[in-house]
């Protein structure tokens, strides 16, 4: 095995790993129903989509053991019918969901008040629990968890159509380039190695 490919494989490991050990980027997307209101983030049959990060264990402003947390989080987006709105929430919230229990709340977006009960102001998820461990040190679990029920609070409460919370390894830009550079050094070892048997003479067979 040639040093190249050695120094690339290398490189394209370390990139794996820098990739679990960095951040979870949590995404999810819809399209509200035709009776939700119009408000700061919702307009009936409009496109919807939010993200951000959060650290595989977080720390965490609030807790309440059994019930919930309130982790920190970055790069916050959220965005109506394809464009952005400036918003960031005043709290994001996981909560503790007895398991294989459906229509329970595992998951909130805040926008202007603090709603360890729920939104006041905000996105709602019905889903199964987000993470392990206990409140004051959990564990985010990857995964795609489709929502049971779906609301969003604006005065009152509207039903939603269903959707799915989404949370993936977020590589970090360091993990890309060094995949980049990985792939590239594979490349040159592939193309290097095709030379070379392009350029070696075929056998000559003599005759019978």
């Amino acid at each position: 095995m040639s040093r190249m490919f050695v120094l690339a494989f290398s490189a394209l490991v370390g990139a794996a790993q820098i990739a679990v050990a960095g951040p979870l980027l949590v995404t999810a997307a819809g399209t509200y129903a035709s009776l939700t209101p119009v408000s700061f983030f919702t307009a009936p049959l409009e496109t919807w989509s939010l993200s951000f990060l959060i650290d595989s264990n977080p720390t965490s402003s609030s807790a309440s053991f059994g019930v919930f947390f309130t982790p920190a989080f970055s790069d916050f987006t959220y965005s109506l019918n394809g464009s952005p709105v400036a918003i960031t929430p005043n709290q994001i919230i996981f909560y503790s969901v007895p398991a294989n229990t459906p229509f329970i709340l595992s998951f909130a977006v805040c926008w202007n008040t603090t709603c360890p009960g729920g939104t006041t102001e905000g996105i709602a998820f019905d889903t199964s629990q987000l993470y392990t461990g206990s409140e004051f040190s959990p564990v985010i679990v990857p995964g795609v968890y489709a929502t049971s029920e779906f609301f969003i609070d604006h005065c009152s409460s509207y039903l939603e159509p269903n959707t799915s919370l989404i949370i993936a390894n977020a590589p970090e830009p360091s993990a890309l380039l060094l995949s980049a550079i990985g792939l590239v050094a594979l490349a040159g070892v592939a193309n290097a190695r095709y030379r070379v048997a392009s350029n070696r003479p075929f056998p000559r067979r003599e005759p019978d």
